[in-house]
Formats: C-alpha cells, structure tokens, sequence
C-alpha cells in the first residue's frame, strides 16, 4: 500500500536525521596563533518593533562584544531614527567591555535605496568603513557561543574554504508562537545541513556566520546580483567556492511578536527554500506521511485511517521531541501538545508555497527571490 511506503521514507528519514545531528562534528578547541588578520565584524541593526526584540538584539550584540581584542572591529549599521535607542545600549556595553572597538555607523535609508535586499544594501555601506581583511557577516539576532570569534578564525584560517559558514538552531522559546521559527529551523533547516558536513558540493552559506576575505569577496562577488537577491547569503555560498560548514552552531531568537508574523515567518523561510532548490522542495512530500493518511481517510474513512494519521502523528512528534533534546532547545510541556499541529500545518504551508503568492519581508513584497532590478522595491515582481 502506498501510504505505508510512504510512512516508511519518513520514518527512514527520522533515523537518517537523528543520526546526523548526534554524529555531527564537534568543535574542536582553537589553538593559539602568531599575530591575529584584522577582523571587521558587520552588524546592521534592523529596525525594532518590540522591547522584546530589543533585549534579544542587545543579548545577541553582547555575545560578540564580550569577545572582541585589538584584533577585530564591529561596524554597527543603525538607521537614523533608530540612534536615540542603540548608542546609550552600545556606549554601555562599550563601558562593560573596553577591549571592544566599535564603529557606529548611522544611515538614512529611502525607498529607493541601492538595493532591493535591505540588508546587502547595508553591508555596502558597512564595507565602506571596514579595515580588516577577513569579513564576519552575522544577522542582528544571532547568539554566539563563547571563544566563537577564536574558533571561527582557526576553523577558517586551517581550512582550505573562501567562506565559512555556521549552522544554527533555536535554543530559547519565551512564548508559544516561537515554536514556528523552532519547527522550521530545529526540524527542517538544521537536519538537512547536518548532511552537509564533510561533503565537497557546499553550494550554499548560513547568515547566521558568514566568515571569508575581503579579497576574496571584491574578486568573485558582485554587489549588484547579491543585493537583488532575496537569499544573499545562497548568493554568497555559490559565489564563493569552496564553501564550508563550521562545526561551531549559533543561536537564533524568534524574533515575531504574534501568531500571524510567526506563520508568515515561517512560510518565507519555506518559499525562500522552494525558489532555490524547487526539486529538493518538491521530494519533502516523501517525508510527510500525514499528508498520506490523511488523503486516505478522506477516501476510506474508518479505524484504520484513524489509527494510522494518529499513529503517523505520535511518531513524528516523538522524532521532533528527540531532536529537540539534541540540540537543547528547552520547551515548557504543554509545548508538545502542538507538534501534531506542525505535522499538519506544514502540509498546508508546502502546498501554499507553489502557489503564485509573495513573501514579505522588511516590508516589501517579493513575488520572485530574485529582483531585475534595483529601485522601488515596495512590490518586487518578475
């Protein structure tokens, strides 16, 4: 019977993934090295809507300042509206940590700035006052673990790679709607990437870190495709080659306030992935067999589509669970009583992301992960 075919690919699938995230490489300890390559750290913040995003922006900043010496800079990109709420935060920190050399950089953006991706448009500008040779580029809500700056160096400087990359997860849920970014990046994005590890055909680099030479960077990576593009950081992996996955994983924070933000969340980082890798995008079917009972109860209602759809869905929240305990994401109980919820929900979202319908981010709309042209870029169409 089909749908047990189909049980059985994912339940291949759950091993296959566990197996991968217990087995990847751990980070090894960074040895100490001669004199240091200057490191120039970019840092743009986004524009902040919450306290809540607040206090997880300047957790994330401190991450990394805690770690700074006379060998690296951050180059803080902050929107000029946005000064009056980042300098005292980055003076204070400043204060904590004196061996940190920052470089605040304020801008004014309009809507018709460089670049349709806002976030390349400002690492242009961040570029711009850079004095290191090696490049760190890291979204604004990433933890780091401590001695990453170190390690990362060592890992990068003893490898044979132009970028380094880190994998990331979720660690920290504070309130229920933040289970969308952790099913997606605990269960779907982090299990993929652990495959990754040791593969030659890296043809792709993580946000979270991206480490790799300014020369490297002016040789191979032009500013214009990068910046049109809605998966930059894709861009960049393919861009620089070889690419390579840093044993070291990050921490990201959910970042949406409510339900609605999260689920939109949820399904850009699933179009984003159905745009650059639409066969791969399209055999995830094969790993949810939800989707399978619940076709065949709609055409054989009776016990034994129920108790296969139950059984289906106990299974795969067990899976989610185990890997949730892997990578040390600490949820409250009641949490798991919605992973059944994610077996479901993620059908719908699969099947929504082949319909001709835009993501929406930083608020602009993209209707293609790629813009032909940079402008306005409120409504971004093929």
């Amino acid at each position: 019977m089909i749908v047990i075919l189909w049980t059985c690919c994912a339940a291949a699938w759950w091993f296959i993934s566990l197996c991968a995230i217990h087995r990847r490489p751990r980070p090894l300890p960074a040895s100490p090295s001669g004199k240091k390559t200057l490191l120039s750290i970019f840092k743009p913040l986004p524009r902040i809507s919450s306290a809540v995003e607040s206090t997880h922006t300047r957790r994330a900043l401190e991450s990394f300042i805690s770690q700074m010496d006379e060998n690296s800079e951050m180059l803080v990109g902050i929107e000029e509206g946005e000064q009056a709420l980042w300098e005292p935060v980055l003076r204070d920190l400043s204060q904590q940590h004196p061996r940190a050399r920052l470089k605040i950089i304020p801008h004014r953006f309009n809507p018709a700035h460089r670049h349709a991706n806002p976030k390349v448009a400002w690492q242009e500008i961040l570029a711009g006052h850079a004095s290191g040779e090696l490049w760190l580029w890291s979204d604004a809500d990433i933890i780091v673990p401590p001695d990453y700056l170190n390690s990362i160096r060592c890992e990068f400087e003893t490898g044979s790679f132009q970028i380094l990359s880190n994998p990331y997860v979720v660690r920290r849920i504070e309130k229920a709607h933040g289970l969308c970014d952790a099913f997606f990046v605990n269960l779907e994005f982090f299990p993929g990437v652990c495959l990754f590890y040791g593969s030659p055909n890296v043809r792709f680099a993580l946000g979270a870190g991206m480490l790799f030479r300014k020369s490297d960077f002016i040789r191979n990576v032009d500013w214009e495709k990068t910046g049109n593009s809605l998966t930059d950081d894709y861009i960049l992996g393919n861009s620089l080659q070889p690419s390579g996955l840093s044993r070291m994983v990050l921490e990201t924070q959910p970042g949406a306030n409510g339900w609605i933000q999260s689920l939109l969340h949820y399904y850009r980082w699933q179009k984003t992935i159905c745009w650059c890798r639409p066969l791969g995008f399209f055999g995830q079917i094969l790993i949810m067999p939800a989707a399978g009972w619940a076709a065949f109860l709609a055409f054989h209602p009776g016990p034994a589509g129920w108790i296969g759809l139950a059984s289906v869905l106990l299974a795969e929240s067990l899976w989610a669970s185990l890997i949730f305990h892997e990578v040390k994401c600490r949820l409250k109980p009641v949490y798991y009583l919605l992973f059944p919820c994610w077996s479901l929900g993620r059908i719908l979202v699969w099947m929504a992301c082949w319909l001709p319908l835009p993501v929406k981010w930083r608020d602009t709309f993209w209707w293609r992960p790629v813009a032909p042209k940079h402008g306005k870029t409120r409504n971004i169409r093929g």
